[in-house]
């Protein structure tokens, strides 16, 4: 007896994992920035953040690639891609090498104060 192969349903449990994905990939990234904003810089290991940023900017590359365009996806693309593009940033203001001298002007440079 031949078995019946239902393209249908493999295909709608495909695009239902993409947007289950999707969803929980949205819900995460915003759990995540607001730690992030509610946490000391000195606290934050940018190589965590980093690595968080991969994974979410996958999830949508993947979403973009294999779904029609959406509202949710384009959500999560513009949190994640403006993290992204300030991770460069993060990642050298993380540097262990940076002394206070370098905070000053840093501080300076910026024209407010904050903690470090």
């Amino acid at each position: 007896m031949e078995i019946t192969r239902f393209e249908n349903l493999e295909n709608l449990r495909i695009d239902l994992n993409l947007r289950l994905s999707l969803w929980k990939s949205l819900q995460e990234w915003k759990e995540l920035v607001a730690q992030w904003k509610v946490t000391a810089f000195s606290n934050i290991d940018a190589i965590v953040m980093k690595e968080k940023i991969e994974m979410y900017s996958k999830v949508v590359m993947k979403c973009s690639k294999n779904m029609p365009p959406n509202a949710v996806m384009d959500e999560l693309r513009v949190l994640v891609f403006e993290y992204r593009d300030t991770l460069p940033v993060v990642m050298a203001m993380r540097n262990s090498k940076l002394k206070e001298s370098h905070w000053g002007e840093l501080k300076a440079l910026i024209g407010k104060p904050f903690e470090i």
